[in-house]
């Protein structure tokens, strides 16, 4: 092959490389199946991206092969470029995959032995330090990836406090800033330590609405008749009025999510929801197969302090 033949493969082979990359930075992941564990291997991916993009520039820029330190801020301005385009096509723009992109960037130089030949020595340590860069980004970044295989795991469980596989993490605050990991002994067991039982608490804020939110791990809920949930709440009555919102891929506000209510109590207590038919407020029949959050909020004008959420299942 020859030297004309070589630069028109590899230019081609470059250009190819880049148009793959840039398909999956603009593709919207929502389309994807199993969008959320999908959207943390994508952010996984910039970290090889931005290594495979310093290694493949001097096939299309020759001039910028020696000069490693203008092709990584070249490169990098480039990867700031596509983060802040990436909401025009349904993705969101990110801080911590631009600084996978640019951990990548620095592997690539790395492993290139900033200009020394193979010979010195001092390739193989720049090239373990490449590694180590990238072992250790990936530990960074994948503790989201991580997260949605323990859930899949713990699927059906959403919520349970005793399990090793608890999926806590997937549950957030609504409408108040945190919410807080607490247990207790049960009632009649106060000295026995290993009695306690834990439960997540979402503390009245100054929002009109507070509860928790739950994120579904992109699981099928095919199959399953109910939601069942073990709550409890605090009021100057001892009792609140209960709303339960479930929503799928295609719902964004109340009228495309289904909505229960129940009155909920002081004491513990299990309230289960029928999933068969699961039919939103404007009579749309929900996706199993596409199921997202799950709301669960007090309903405005209770005088609540706290509501307590001791386990979510699906059964």
């Amino acid at each position: 092959m020859t030297e004309k033949q070589t630069r028109y493969w590899s230019t081609t082979g470059a250009l190819l490389v880049i148009a793959a990359l840039a398909a999956g930075a603009f593709w919207p992941v929502k389309s994807w199946p199993w969008p959320r564990f999908m959207g943390e291997l994508m952010n996984l991916a910039h970290l090889p991206a931005g290594f495979i993009l310093y290694l493949i520039t001097p096939m299309l820029a020759p001039w910028l092969a020696r000069r490693p330190l203008a092709r990584i801020l070249a490169l990098t301005a480039l990867l700031v470029m596509l983060e802040l385009a990436q909401p025009l096509v349904g993705r969101s723009r990110s801080l911590e995959d631009a600084l996978m992109g640019m951990a990548g960037l620095m592997a690539g130089w790395l492993w290139g032995a900033i200009g020394f030949s193979e010979h010195s020595g001092r390739a193989a340590l720049f090239r373990i330090l490449a590694i180590g860069l990238m072992l250790g980004a990936i530990c960074w970044r994948g503790a989201g990836l991580w997260w949605v295989m323990r859930q899949s795991l713990a699927f059906p469980e959403l919520l349970a406090m005793a399990s090793p596989l608890t999926t806590q993490n997937s549950w957030r605050g609504l409408g108040t800033p945190k919410i807080l990991l607490l247990q207790e002994a049960p009632e009649g067991n106060g000295q026995e330590e290993n009695g306690k039982q834990a439960f997540i608490r979402a503390r009245s804020g100054a929002g009109r609405w507070f509860g928790f939110e739950f994120v579904n791990p992109d699981r099928s809920w095919g199959g399953y008749s109910q939601l069942c949930l073990t709550l409890r709440t605090h009021t100057e009555t001892g009792k609140g009025r209960l709303v339960v919102r479930i929503g799928d891929a295609d719902s964004v506000n109340y009228k495309s999510s289904a909505t229960f209510e129940q009155d909920i109590y002081a004491a513990w207590s299990q309230h289960c929801f029928s999933l068969n038919p699961l039919r939103a407020v404007d009579r749309r029949r929900l996706n199993p197969e596409r199921m997202r959050e799950i709301l669960i909020y007090m309903a405005s004008g209770e005088q609540v302090r706290y509501l307590d959420l001791q386990s979510a299942r699906l059964q």
